[in-house]
């Protein structure tokens, strides 16, 4: 195949000749890089913006035409010109879209055709840098430093292919040769960048070659604008640069410290070494005092003061730690769904999540039907579809906190109400946890969880132990408190699924929003043939099947956030935790017409004092005495029951010159609102009336 034929460059709009003036570019060399631009770059190819454009051909180094594959098209990139674009990348943030390529094109090399290439290549004496971006590639070839064009960090390879090194660049004597990788200047913020500079280091390094990392330095004011190899050239000259790589650190002195990246990170907020072999946490001080790091030893260039270089062993967990490259994160978090190392709010962030339990296949999910109509037998077909979907949901859209979890309560023992819990545990895996009873205040086992099944829960009426697993079951972040390491924050994506043999397992207020309940109908569990067989469609693909099939499920129409349906197995488990006052105010909301008399005598008034409220209590309890009861307990009763106060809980003066906070009994939206105080006090002058 002949050289290219150079495409005209007469016709260049402003905005490309700008462009590649910001790059150190002269309209004359686009010419000889074959460079030009385009109105619309739809009229290209269908995946792209209907936006103007520069097209970037690639040329082998003999000048032909590039290709992938010898049966694919010739292979080119664009660059968009006038204001970004935007897409969503893996990690779900928004970035600038600026270049793309035509849909299965593969991945290329890209040799500026400013210079004969295939006699660099045959040449190992003559450096060569290695840049992201065909433009900056550009730009420092033109300026004397022969620079190969990656369209992006990992792409010396094709890894979907099989191909770790680009076969254009097998082309080229690597061995003895000095190689510059000069990545942008943002790199050392970017674990990703870092591995890529590791693993590009290591096929050249494979191959013979003496690679150098070169840092550039920020060229801008602005703290957050990275510095790339043509925006050095331009604002600080080719010599500039010439030093730089004079000054570039050997790659090859730091393989240690490369390989601890692959196995450690630091955590910058708040401070300690996460060892990702086991997802364990390091203090500093252990990690450089007595951890098998310590032990190694690594060089240390040390500059004299006439100048010249030598080199000392130091220990490698120091050397780690000081090091500008070492494997670095903002802080730690844990995002279902998401990478291991990804960003979140603009800031890097290491990902504990462990990954599904099981892969998704389509199959048979028969047995787990059959299973959970008979757990869940006797409620409403809504009720069914409701807890269907809160199994689905946070499956679906991974990390999802539903605020609400479910209690399933029955005497009768292995029915299957815990074995259902354990079924979804299995897609879950590592992320699945069991606790017991003793359990529930406790918060190290909610690190790095997304389902939990509550076992066994047992009865409380200890209010503030309700109150803390309510706030369990909402809570967005958790602190999490290790012995050595300091305290941080992650998301709570928990979920919880609890089990009992108790109808009255939690104390339940009565405008409870947080619990679904169900009571297990049946005295006698299935044939245990059923349960044996269940087993192994479990242990042979059914969690893999089930996954597939709520995958499927819509939940368009479920609210993650929303209360569950209020079934009569709550209803009930609300009237079993109540003490006796709140029974008694409880019943006042809705048999009030029983409560509110005295004798013969029934009360027309809706307001009332938590002291006159107490008096009819305790005249219908004859035990209500030896509970010693105040009027302060009837009113946090009162509460409790959802009975609110008038006047905004003001005190109103009453026409026989008495003062006090009445609650509202009755007609709630009549009293609650645009009462004054006077009206008030007529109300509650009238008197009970014989019926």
């Amino acid at each position: 195949m002949g050289r290219r034929a150079l495409k005209s460059t007469a016709s260049l709009s402003a905005a490309a000749a700008e462009k590649l003036r910001t790059s150190g570019l002269t309209v004359e060399q686009a010419a000889q890089l074959g460079v030009y631009d385009v109105g619309n770059a739809a009229t290209l190819h269908k995946w792209f913006e209907a936006k103007p454009a520069l097209v970037l051909p690639y040329y082998d180094i003999k000048g032909a035409p590039l290709k992938a594959h010898k049966a694919w098209p010739e292979f080119y990139r664009i660059r968009y010109l006038g204001k970004d674009v935007s897409f969503t990348d893996a990690t779900g943030a928004k970035k600038p879209l600026r270049y793309s390529q035509p849909s299965d094109t593969g991945v290329c090399a890209y040799f500026p055709q400013l210079i004969d290439w295939e006699m660099v290549a045959s040449d190992y004496r003559e450096p060569l840098c290695i840049t992201e971006g065909e433009l900056k590639a550009a730009c420092a070839t033109a300026n004397g430093v022969p620079t190969i064009g990656l369209g992006g960090v990992f792409n010396f390879r094709h890894a979907k292919d099989g191909v770790f090194f680009l076969p254009e660049l097998e082309k080229f004597d690597w061995a003895r040769r000095r190689v510059f990788i000069v990545y942008d200047s943002d790199y050392q913020q970017n674990p990703n960048i870092c591995r890529a500079i590791n693993a590009l280091a290591e096929e050249l390094q494979e191959r013979g070659a003496l690679c150098q990392l070169v840092t550039l330095e920020s060229v801008y004011e602005e703290a957050d604008r990275k510095t790339g190899l043509d925006d050095f050239i331009v604002e600080r000259g080719a010599d500039a640069f010439t030093k730089l790589l004079d000054a570039a650190e050997p790659i090859a002195m730091t393989n240690a410290l490369w390989q601890m990246n692959d196995q450690i990170c630091y955590v910058a907020d708040p401070g300690f070494i996460v060892d990702l072999r086991k997802d364990t946490k390091i203090p500093v001080a252990t990690f450089t005092g007595h951890s098998d790091w310590a032990t190694a030893n690594v060089p240390e260039r040390v500059v004299q003061a006439n100048g010249n270089v030598s080199y000392k062993k130091i220990s490698a967990a120091q050397q780690w730690v000081r090091w500008p490259l070492r494997n670095r994160v903002d802080k730690l978090t844990y995002l279902p769904g998401k990478p291991r190392f990804t960003e979140d709010a603009g800031a890097a962030v290491y990902n504990t999540w462990a990954g599904w339990g099981v892969e998704p296949v389509k199959g048979d999910v028969t047995p787990f039907l059959k299973l959970f109509d008979f757990v869940f037998e006797g409620i409403s077909k809504e009720e069914k579809e409701w807890v269907l979907s809160w199994m689905a949901c946070p499956i679906i859209r991974p990390g999802t906190k539903l605020f609400s979890a479910i209690v399933v309560h029955g005497r009768t023992t292995g029915t299957g109400k815990t074995f259902l819990g354990y079924t979804l545990a299995r897609i879950y895996g590592k992320n699945f946890i069991e606790i017991k009873n003793e359990n529930l205040h406790d918060t190290w086992w909610a690190e790095n969880r997304q389902f939990v099944v509550g076992n066994e829960i047992s009865g409380t009426d200890k209010r503030q132990d309700a109150d803390a697993m309510k706030n369990m079951i909402t809570q967005e972040t958790i602190n999490i408190n290790i012995k050595f390491i300091p305290q941080f924050t992650i998301p709570d994506c928990v979920n919880y699924y609890l089990t009992s043999n108790h109808a009255d397992a939690l104390w339940l207020e009565d405008e409870d929003r947080r619990f679904f309940v169900h009571e297990v109908p049946h005295t006698e569990p299935l044939a245990l043939e059923f349960y044996s067989k269940y087993e192994h469609w479990l242990d042979n693909g059914g969690a893999a099947a089930l996954m597939e099939w709520f995958l499927r499920r819509d939940i368009s129409a479920f609210n993650p956030k929303g209360p569950p349906p209020r079934t009569a197995a709550r209803e009930r488990m609300i009237n079993m935790g109540k003490s006796d006052l709140d029974a008694w105010c409880a019943d006042l909301r809705g048999q009030h017409r029983n409560i509110l008399r005295v004798g013969q005598l029934v009360h027309q008034r809706d307001l009332f004092t938590s002291k006159e409220l107490l008096e009819m209590y305790q005249r219908d309890n004859e035990n209500a005495g030896a509970l010693k009861v105040t009027p302060g307990g009837m009113a946090r009763a009162l509460a409790r029951a959802g009975f609110k106060q008038a006047y905004d809980g003001m005190p109103i003066a009453t026409l026989d010159g008495k003062s006090g906070r009445y609650y509202v009994i009755r007609n709630r939206d009549k009293w609650l609102k645009g009462k004054t105080a006077t009206q008030l006090a007529k109300h509650i002058a009238q008197g009970p009336v014989r019926v």
